[in-house]
């Protein structure tokens, strides 16, 4: 059986950042702010994240972005975007993701996108995985 076979696609779930209380996502950032950043120990791919929104946002709430970093060295490479708005506490959120391959040291960025929002809205990252295999 080769490692492309279906039965080796599990997939998997991480929450990078997770906390009890969720993540600070600040209302104002003069440039973009990395708030968790995560090194891949494997080949992974990335192809689907959601959000807990502890405390939900009253107004326009900030935008958080998935970020890829080659070699967890470089800049950032959006691949997944989630709108935060005016969430309600205690809900959950899609983030838009288009799958995205990480060799093994690459890095994840959770980062709140630059800007002005209304909300101080804290919330928590659950990001969908699955290992990626090659034949050797």
């Amino acid at each position: 059986m080769a490692y492309d076979d279906g039965r080796y696609q599990g997939k998997h779930i991480m929450t990078p950042g997770a906390v009890s209380g969720g993540m600070s996502i600040p209302g104002t950032a003069a440039a973009d702010t990395v708030l968790v950043k995560l090194r891949m120990p494997r080949p992974v791919t990335i192809d689907a994240a959601t959000s807990a929104n502890m405390t939900g946002g009253t107004a326009a709430g900030p935008v958080v972005l998935l970020q890829k970093s080659l070699a967890g060295t470089g800049a950032g490479v959006t691949f997944g975007s989630y709108l935060m708005g005016t969430a309600a506490d205690a809900t959950t959120g899609v983030f838009t993701v288009t799958s995205t391959a990480f060799a093994s040291g690459d890095a994840l960025l959770v980062t709140n996108l630059a800007g002005t929002a209304a909300a101080t809205p804290k919330m928590n990252v659950a990001v969908e995985w699955k290992e990626t295999f090659t034949n050797a």
